[in-house]
Parts: structure tokens; C-alpha cells; sequence
């Protein structure tokens, strides 16, 4: 079951004929018999009618008409009702349906009859032949009887009386007395009414709600007079509807399976309606820009944009148990004091994590909190939001109450693994009249925030590049630091080197004389070492031959008790005197070893000599380190610091080539700034061009109605802000001026970037960089400038020296800072030429900021908007000629749902669905909910916006219309 009672729009053919007129009726196959039923075995056969008419209703359904009008002319040459078609059609219409799964079809009746020229007139559904049977019997009311509607096979043109029945007759009969429509037929044609200039006084009839034309794009001429631009064909008021219909004398279709000219669905009109009726007709010919398309596609399925499907409330202490089904235009939600509109929409506001908009006001902030307080108050309360995407997805958001005062939202059957994220990009906005007020405060920066929302899309990739050139700018500031260390640590290094140059070069001359001495010193140890070896070795031989004779233990009387023990004790013995014999052995040996030395050195000739020279040789280097003033030890440290020259050479070039490479990365600093500022200009460009965008939207009748103004870099609170941050002691000139110098620099840049938009300059460096600029070369600071700080007896130099020393980081952040840019917004007056007030200027009373802000949100997006009470502080005036106009121009391609009290949103800006709640026992319930076109939401709105039907019938009367 569908659950939405809103307006919808329904393929519609209200000028339809069938096989009752089988003298025009095309299709021979399912051409009508005579007699259409015949006898057998004394009965009536209906089963060949009954298959026809099923054959049309199946073909109905084929070209997806939802909607059709049988208008034979002059209804029928058959007295006898079973032998109507259009009873068949209806009788069928249900079985058809239930056999294809569909809804049955609407089925006006109805018939065409020719007044001079041809109209067509439909009367509310019947369900039986009774129904029928009325209608017949309008058209001999009018002055054809059953037997003068087709003489000689022929048809007869309305008469009454032997004369012409008037438009005005034809009206009073069919649409005041038996509350049908009149529709001319074929408008367009020969015989339609607009082919005459002598229709004129007919066309200009007030009751004549609509025309039928027969070409999608009708002739420039008929569009004129529609759309008033014929002078020749004047009318007070509203001019009437046209839609298209078939006219089909034919149920054919070519080989593609399309109608044939004149075919069943060969043109439709799209009509929208809350369900069809005679009702819903009217008002849609009375408004047919909202409610009519002629032709083409479904529009519904043009409407892409995301969109609230419903919401229910359950278990809550102020609302009774209810769902809203919305509809994707307009919605408006209606009800007494303590109905519970705003309690809905705040429901709507916990579920979708809206609840938290840091645009709320404190007042605003009060009235949210106290109504989400009674939608929390009771344990188990529930709201459920069901939402779509424009991609067609569908979720269901819940907020729920697990304990008092204290609730939850999830994403049914969903794992979010961020809900708080999912919740902030849902594109749905609410707004109360607070907010609505707070939007347009002076000196708020809200309208930057609203309008950067619009743009969220096309800002994201933008403020994205901007995080990453801000970190790319910051390890850059960092490489400055780095570099700045390495230029210390070259100075080092070089001056360690040097010092170290020095020291090698100072001992070079005595490098020979080293290493012959060393050399000598070696030799000198070489021989040591074998003397020493000689000892050790001799000393190591000994003590084995010790150990092994002394570790051997002769056998004792143990051996007594062993079977062989005398044998035993023999071999022991021989053992004995054999380690005694090595040891002797050994130890003669190991003095023949230690006598070699002498033997080896002592008996060479050359030995003497060389001895000679090593005991010279410390006695002649100390003589040649005396005569070049360097004492002998150091000599030693040649080595030691010919190593240490060569690392630090090599540390040196390495610190070069780093410092080379860094240099080449700080290049880019200035590349990387202006990427910035081009950043920080694109974002301005694209709030600009929205601003543009915004404003020509907004226009009613082709006249402004607010002009949105975007400056770049403009913030100049938030200038004064992080000047003053830059600030030093105020017991210091530069100091106590420092205010002043921040005006003087703020208003040269204002001039400079005025300079720069006006001629569109590639380049806009920010006021951060303008004055970065000036310190690093001075003869770039204006004369204006410079003349000023003489005055002031200060100069660049030293506030460089502040920026540059003083407070390096803060500066190099502040360098990275964007100034906001500022919106202004301007409201006009009716004229669309002169202004009402700006924003800016303070000029604006609370109500026009409202109109202001208004206009501005439903000027841009295409997501949902809720606004409660959107007509607070607004003029009547205002809301019905520019608000009214508005929402009937957007509602199409947006979701717009309001709670109002103002029945020009709802009425003149024709809700698609209106919800109307009552207070009852202290809790708000559903009263009635569609269009206006059911009678119980009308009766509401009139109850409720109007004070009744008598109350506005009172006023109307007061006003001498």
C-alpha cells in the first residue's frame, strides 16, 4: 500500500473515444456488432463487448495511462446502458488491473459535443450504470434527448430549443449544477475555439478553465493568446490551461509498438493531482504551471535530487504516534498553537545529527532544546527518518531514547565506522526564524559559511590543496632552520679544518725524519720481542715438562691385592725413569734454545753497527725535533691528525653539497606561496561566481531582489585579530604605534588588491606577503608608507627585525594565514532597481534580513530545505510576490518542507502536500494530509490559516472585491 497522499503526477488522456461510435472507430477487428449483445437461449451475450473492452483497457495500461476521459460525442446512440461501452470499460477496469498488478484506471466519463465548436465535458467517476445513467441525462438536459443525437447517422450539434446552447449555458449546467469540467476541444483545429476570432467573448469566460491543443509545441499564435500576449483576445484574470490528449478513434501501433496518429496514446498530458477527481482537475487548470506538462516523460523521474521520504514519531510525550510521507517538492506542515509542527521538524533534526548547528542563536538555542527535551522525555521514544540520496539510495536514520532525556542516533541495519561524519555530508539544511535572523547579522560571518555549503563540492578539492600547501610551506620553513644551522656548522667546520691545515702542514717537514725513527723504533721492538720470546717459549717448554713428570703417581700397595700387580708395578717403574730422562732432556734443550740470540745476532758482522745506530737513534730525532722548535712526542700525532684533516674535508664537502641541495628545495618557497595565494583566489572565485549565481536566481519577474557581494581577503576583524598578535610591548615605539601601522599597511593593501581585481592581475599576493616583501627589499615599500614611519621616527628595518627575530614562528604561521573573505548582501525594493539596505550598512529591519536570507537559501542547491516558520517578520506583501513566486520555481528541482501559519505558502504556493496536525489531549495528531484537492485538506487549511470558511468569506467581503 502506497502511504503517501501528497500530489503526484498521473499520464493523462481526457479525450478519448471507443468503439461505441463505430462509424468513426478505426479498427475493424474490434468494431462494436448490432445488436452489441445478442441473444442466446433467450439471454444476452455480453462476452464480445466484455473482450473489447478489455482489449482497451489492456492497451490503456500498455502506453502507461494512469488517467482517461471517454468523451464519445453526444455520448451514445444507445438507449439501453448494458449496451454502453463505457459501462463495460468500467465494469472490467478492476479484473484488467488485478491481472496486469496494477492500479485500476481512472476513468473519467463524459462526452463531446459541438456548441459552434467542439468541448469536452467529464464528470467525477461512477462505479455503476446508475452513475451513467446521469450523465446521459445532463445531455438531454442541455437539448438532446436520446433520439436527436444522431440524425441520419450523422451528429447533431448541441441545441436547446432550436437554438445554439452558449458557452455560459453549457458551463452553468455541467460545472455549477452537476460539478463537472468543461474542456475545449482541439483548440487548435478548425473547429476548435481559438480558429475564430468570433469565440472571443466565449474564450474570455471566467468558467472556462482549460483547452486541448493538438501539437507539442503549438503554433506561435495560440501560445500568444494562451500566454496574453494577443491583445485581440483579452480575458480579466487567469488565462485557461491547455493540455494535449489523443482524440483516438484507434487502438493501432506501428512496428515499433508506438501509437499511430490518433491512436490510443499517441499524446497524453501530465497532470498533477493528489488522486484524481474532478476537483483535482479544476485546480489543476487554475494552476497549471505547477500542475500541468503537457507531453513528454514522466516529470517525476526528472527529479534526481535527494530528498526526505518520511519520518514517524513514536512513543513521544507531545506526539501521537505518526508518519509523514513527504513529497520531493513542497511540503507544508500546518496546525494550531501546540499542534507539534515544530516538534516534528526538530524529530527530523535529532535524527539526520543535525541538532548541533552552530548556527543557533542562544534564543534559538533555547526553543531547540526545549522542544528535543519533550521528544526525550519519554523512555523508548522514536523517531525514524527515512532518507534518499540523489543516487537513489535509501536509508533510515533512527534517534531513539534508551533512558530519559538521553538519545541515540544509528543508521539502521548499517556498521557506520564514522557516523558523525556520515551525519555532517548528509545535504539537508534546518532553519528556524531565528536562524533565518542569524544568517543576516551584521558582523557575522554565517552568509561566508552558508554560501561556502552551497559550494561544498567544488571548495573541498580547493581547501584539500590548501591543507597540502600549507604543510609543503611548513617542512619548507623547516628547511630554512636546517639551513641555518648548516651555514653555523660550515663556519665550524671551515675553521676547524683550517686549524687543522695548520697543524699538518707544521709537522710535514719532520714526516721523514718520523718515519726513519719509527722505523728504528720498530727494529728496536722486533728484537725485544724475539729476546722476550726466547724467555717466554723456553719458560712455557719448561713448565710442561715440570707438570708432566710432576702429575705422575707411582703405584703404591694397592696393586697387592691385584692379580698381576708385580707385573704392574715394573712397567710403572720404567714409566718413571722415562719422564725423568725428558725432563733432563728438556731442560738442556731449552738452554741450547735461549743461547741462539747471541748465536744469531752477536756473530754477524752487521750487528755491532745497527746496535750502534738504535742507541743513537732517540739522541739524533730529539736533536732534528729541537732545530724545527717541536717537542718529540708530538711527531707522533702526524698520523692522527692527517686523519682527522681528511674527515673533516670530506664532513665539509658533505655539509656543501647539503646545504646546496637545501637551497635548491628553498627555491620553491616563493612557488609554493603563490600556489597558495592562487588557491585562496580560486576559493574566492568560486564563492563569487556563486554569488552571481544566487542573485540571478533570486530574481522574480526578471527584477533583482538580492545582489550578493563577495570581497577577497576582506575580514578585516579578523586582520585586527592576528595583528594583534604580532604585537610587542607597548612601552616600545614600535609598540605603542603598532596599531596604527597595522591600518596604514591594511589600507595600502586594500588599495593594491582593488588594483589587482580591477585589472585582473594573474598574481594576488596576500597582505602577509606584500609586507614580507617590503622588509626583504625596502625600496619596494610605497612612499606613502615609508613617509609615515619617518613620522613615526620608525622604519622596515625594525620591523623586520621584530617579525624576523623576535617572533619568527608566529610570523611564518601567520604568513600561512588566510583573511576570510566577506559577503555582503543587498536587498531591493519592489522596483528590483533601487535598494532597500545592505547588510553591511546596518540598514536592514529584522523582517527584510529574513527576506534576505530567504531568498538566498532557496535561490541555491539542489538539497533539502527545512525552515520552520519562514513567514515570521516577513510582509504579506512580500511573501506573496516574491516568496510565493519563488518556491513555485524551485520546489521542482528541490525538497523544500515547511511548518507555517502563512496559507499563501501552502495555498499560492501549491503544496504538493499538506500536513495538517490538531492538538488533542495535550499531544499533536495527524488531522488530514495530501493536496488541496481533497476536501479535508482544504477544510483544514481554512480551519486552521483561515479561521474557517465563514472567517474568510467575512474578510473577503471587507475588502469590496
Amino acid at each position: 500500500m502506497n502511504e503517501y497522499q501528497g500530489m503526484r503526477w498521473y499520464k493523462c488522456d481526457l479525450h478519448l473515444h471507443t468503439p461505441e461510435d463505430s462509424q468513426h472507430w478505426l479498427d475493424r477487428e474490434t468494431r462494436l456488432g448490432d445488436p452489441r449483445r445478442s441473444r442466446i437461449d433467450g439471454k444476452f451475450d455480453e462476452q464480445k463487448i466484455q473482450e473489447t473492452a478489455r482489449k482497451y483497457l489492456h492497451r490503456c495500461h500498455e502506453v502507461g495511462l494512469q488517467v482517461i476521459g471517454v468523451t464519445e460525442h453526444n455520448f451514445s446512440a444507445r438507449s439501453e446502458p448494458r449496451d454502453w461501452f463505457l459501462l463495460h470499460l468500467i465494469e472490467q477496469n478492476n479484473s484488467v488491473a488485478r491481472d496486469r498488478g496494477v492500479a485500476p484506471l481512472v476513468i473519467f466519463p463524459g462526452f463531446e459535443v459541438d456548441i459552434g465548436y467542439h468541448v469536452l465535458c467529464l464528470f467525477q467517476p461512477v462505479a455503476k450504470q446508475k452513475g451513467l445513467e446521469e450523465i446521459n441525462s445532463v445531455l438531454t438536459k442541455l437539448g438532446l434527448s436520446e433520439n436527436e443525437r444522431f440524425p441520419a447517422g450523422k451528429i447533431a450539434q448541441l441545441r436547446h430549443n432550436d437554438q445554439k446552447v452558449s458557452l455560459k449555458k453549457l458551463l452553468e449546467i455541467v460545472q455549477r449544477e452537476y460539478k463537472g469540467i468543461v474542456i475545449a476541444a482541439h483548440a487548435d483545429q478548425k473547429d476548435g475555439i481559438l480558429s475564430n476570432s468570433d469565440h472571443k467573448g466565449d474564450y474570455a469566460h471566467p468558467g472556462l478553465y482549460c483547452v486541448e491543443l493538438t501539437q507539442e509545441r503549438p503554433d506561435q499564435k495560440y501560445t500568444d493568446i494562451l500566454a496574453r500576449k494577443n491583445t485581440d483576445w483579452q480575458r480579466e484574470g487567469f488565462h485557461p490551461a491547455w493540455i494535449m490528449s489523443s482524440d483516438a478513434k484507434s487502438l493501432a501501433q506501428n512496428e515499433t509498438g508506438q501509437p499511430k496518429a490518433n491512436s490510443l496514446g499517441y499524446r497524453h498530458t501530465w497532470i498533477k493531482m493528489s488522486e484524481p477527481s474532478i476537483e483535482a482537475l479544476r485546480q489543476a487548470f487554475l494552476d497549471p504551471e505547477s500542475r500541468i506538462q503537457p507531453a513528454g516523460e514522466d516529470p517525476a523521474k526528472q527529479e534526481k535530487h535527494a530528498c526526505i521520504v518520511s519520518v514517524s514519531v513514536a512513543k513521544t510525550a507531545f506526539l501521537d504516534k505518526q508518519k509523514i510521507v513527504f513529497s520531493p517538492n513542497l511540503n507544508c506542515i500546518i496546525g494550531g498553537r501546540g499542534s507539534g509542527k515544530s516538534a516534528i521538524l526538530e524529530g527530523m533534526r535529532l535524527a539526520m545529527g543535525k541538532d548541533d548547528d552552530p548556527k543557533l542563536d542562544a534564543r534559538a538555542r533555547e526553543k531547540v532544546e526545549r522542544i528535543q527535551n519533550l521528544l526525550t522525555k519519554n523512555v523508548d521514544s522514536e523517531v525514524r527518518l527515512l532518507w534518499r540520496n540523489g543516487d537513489g539510495v535509501e536509508d533510515t536514520l533512527v534517534y531513539s531514547v534508551p533512558q530519559a532525556g538521553s538519545g541515540v542516533c544509528r543508521v539502521d541495519g548499517r556498521d557506520m565506522q564514522d557516523l558523525t561524519a556520515f551525519l555532517r555530508d548528509l545535504p539537508v539544511q534546518f532553519f528556524s526564524q531565528q536562524q533565518l535572523n542569524q544568517i543576516t547579522a551584521q558582523g557575522g560571518n554565517v552568509l561566508l559559511a552558508l554560501l561556502d555549503e552551497f559550494a561544498r563540492e567544488e571548495l573541498k578539492p580547493l581547501l584539500q590543496k590548501e591543507a597540502e600547501l600549507r604543510r609543503e610551506i611548513e617542512q619548507h620553513f623547516a628547511v630554512t632552520t636546517t639551513l641555518e644551522q648548516i651555514e653555523k656548522d660550515l663556519q665550524r667546520l671551515h675553521q676547524e679544518h683550517i686549524e687543522l691545515e695548520r697543524q699538518w702542514e707544521a709537522r710535514s717537514a719532520l714526516q721523514e725524519d718520523a718515519r726513519q725513527h719509527q722505523g728504528l723504533k720498530a727494529e728496536q721492538a722486533y728484537i725485544q720481542k724475539l729476546k722476550n720470546g726466547l724467555e717466554d717459549e723456553g719458560a712455557r717448554l719448561t713448565a710442561v715438562v715440570d707438570d708432566i713428570y710432576e702429575t705422575h703417581s707411582p703405584l703404591g700397595s694397592i696393586v697387592d691385592r691385584w692379580p698381576h700387580g708385580d707385573w704392574f708395578k715394573e712397567k710403572d717403574a720404567q714409566l718413571w725413569q722415562a719422564k725423568e730422562t725428558l725432563k733432563e732432556a728438556v731442560g738442556q734443550a731449552v738452554a741450547t734454545y735461549r743461547k741462539t740470540f747471541s748465536s744469531v745476532f752477536e756473530a754477524d758482522p752487521q750487528w755491532l753497527e745497527i746496535k750502534q745506530h738504535h742507541e743513537q737513534a732517540d739522541a739524533e730525532f730529539s736533536r732534528v725535533c729541537a732545530e724545527k722548535g717541536i717537542a718529540p712526542d708530538d711527531v707522533s700525532r702526524i698520523q692522527e691528525i692527517s686523519q682527522k684533516r681528511t674527515g673533516k674535508k670530506l664532513e665539509l664537502e658533505q655539509k656543501t653539497k647539503e646545504r646546496l641541495r637545501l637551497q635548491q628545495v628553498q627555491q620553491r618557497l616563493p612557488d609554493l606561496f603563490h600556489a597558495l595565494h592562487e588557491n585562496w583566489l580560486a576559493c574566492f572565485q568560486v564563492r563569487q561566481r556563486l554569488a552571481d549565481e544566487i542573485t540571478q536566481a533570486a530574481r522574480s519577474d526578471n527584477k533583482l531582489v538580492i545582489e550578493l557581494h563577495v570581497e577577497y581577503f576582506a575580514d578585516d576583524v579578523l586582520f585586527q585579530k592576528v595583528w594583534g598578535k604580532l604585537s610587542l610591548d607597548g612601552r616600545t615605539k614600535l609598540g605603542r604605534n603598532w596599531e596604527e601601522i597595522g591600518s596604514i599597511v591594511r589600507k595600502e593593501y586594500l588599495s593594491e588588491r582593488a588594483k589587482n581585481l580591477s585589472e585582473r592581475a594573474k598574481s594576488h599576493p596576500s597582505l602577509w606577503d606584500m609586507l614580507q616583501s617590503w622588509m626583504e627589499n625596502e625600496a619596494t615599500t610605497p612612499d606613502s608608507i615609508r613617509t609615515r614611519l619617518r613620522v613615526l621616527q620608525l622604519s622596515i628595518s625594525e620591523i623586520k627585525s621584530h617579525l624576523f627575530d623576535s617572533l619568527r614562528k608566529t610570523w611564518q604561521d601567520t604568513r600561512m594565514m588566510r583573511l576570510d573573505d566577506v559577503v555582503d548582501l543587498v536587498l531591493y525594493c519592489d522596483d528590483g532597481v533601487n535598494e532597500e539596505g545592505r547588510i553591511s550598512a546596518g540598514t536592514l529591519s529584522d523582517g527584510q534580513r529574513n527576506t534576505a536570507a530567504l531568498a538566498m537559501l532557496l535561490a541555491r542547491g539542489n538539497h533539502p530545505l527545512v525552515i520552520d516558520q519562514p513567514e515570521d517578520e516577513l510582509d504579506s506583501n512580500f511573501i506573496f510576490h516574491q516568496l510565493v513566486p519563488m518556491l513555485r520555481r524551485l520546489k521542482s528541482s528541490r525538497q523544500i518542507i515547511l511548518a507555517t501559519h502563512n496559507a499563501n505558502l501552502p495555498v499560492n504556493g501549491d503544496a504538493e502536500l499538506v500536513y495538517a496536525l490538531r492538538a488533542r489531549e495535550g499531544r499533536g495528531e495527524k488531522l488530514a494530509a495530501g493536496g488541496l484537492d481533497r476536501k479535508d485538506v482544504a477544510d483544514a487549511v481554512l480551519d486552521i490559516m483561515e479561521g474557517s470558511a465563514q472567517a474568510f468569506q467575512q474578510r473577503k467581503e471587507k475588502y469590496h472585491f
